[in-house]
């Protein structure tokens, strides 16, 4: 599945060049916060003006070696406009996920420790730290089930998404969805700190403080309404795209 090459479009719009360079720069940032899992694990864009069309990673890609140019663009169908395939399984949870949210510009999925831990615990994520406060009333859960790239298999992962920014995996990871690549990085970015922290807390065997309800609301709504007049993720994206581009421009190629 997602292998039949079609013949590849026109020249792609500056809309489309922009967000694969967004998207390998995403890339790169999972692999330089080691949120890797080889080959696997994925992140998917839409194409700006296409219809039911996502970019995402050529399979057997280290994120490392994943550049603007060789991401590939596929349809609703699993068809790649560009030749290579990609990851059947990423292609039909991150299909499943822009079904589900028309307002999702970023679907992102990983395999950490930390989060894998997290989705094996029965109570899900707490709000204890500062990180975890940010998915307080947007947060959902999915049951495990082992996903082979057939069909609509993922339709109730979709589903189980809602209108949250976060999805736990039961048993498998975590996913995140932005209205934009830097706000979907930055959720990943947090989920991930989040599940580590709480993690750790836990594994003190005492007991926990939680904050107020009142400081619990009020961090959440950051998402929403960003900081500092900047949407949510924008300035911490731009600082690490800086760094990128110093040390390791050639994910922009």
């Amino acid at each position: 599945m997602v292998a039949t090459a079609l013949k590849p479009r026109n020249a792609t719009t500056d809309a489309e060049r922009r967000t694969r360079k967004s998207l390998a720069a995403c890339y790169r940032l999972l692999h330089r916060f080691r949120m890797t899992d080889t080959i696997n694990t994925h992140i998917a864009a839409r194409v700006p003006g296409a219809e039911d069309c996502f970019l995402i990673n050529r399979y057997g890609l280290l994120f490392n070696e994943i550049t603007a140019s060789n991401l590939i663009a596929v349809d609703g169908a699993g068809r790649s406009f560009d030749g290579g395939e990609a990851n059947p399984a990423g292609f039909v949870i991150h299909r499943a996920v822009f079904r589900a949210r028309a307002d999702a510009m970023c679907s992102l999925h990983t395999h950490t420790r930390a989060g894998i831990a997290l989705s094996i615990l029965k109570c899900g994520l707490l709000p204890l730290s500062q990180f975890a406060l940010y998915f307080h009333g947007r947060i959902g859960y999915s049951d495990y089930k082992h996903v082979s790239g057939e069909g609509d298999e993922c339709e109730e992962m979709g589903r189980d998404l809602a209108g949250n920014s976060a999805l736990v995996l039961r048993n498998h990871g975590l996913l995140t969805v932005g209205r934009s690549i830097p706000e979907a990085w930055l959720l990943a970015y947090y989920l991930e700190k989040a599940a580590d922290v709480q993690i750790a807390a836990m594994a003190c065997g005492t007991e926990l403080v939680r904050p107020a309800d009142a400081e619990i609301a009020g961090m959440s709504k950051e998402v929403d309404e960003g900081f500092g007049g900047r949407p949510f993720g924008e300035r911490e994206w731009e600082a690490l795209v800086r760094e990128l581009d110093r040390e390791d421009p050639g994910y922009a190629a």
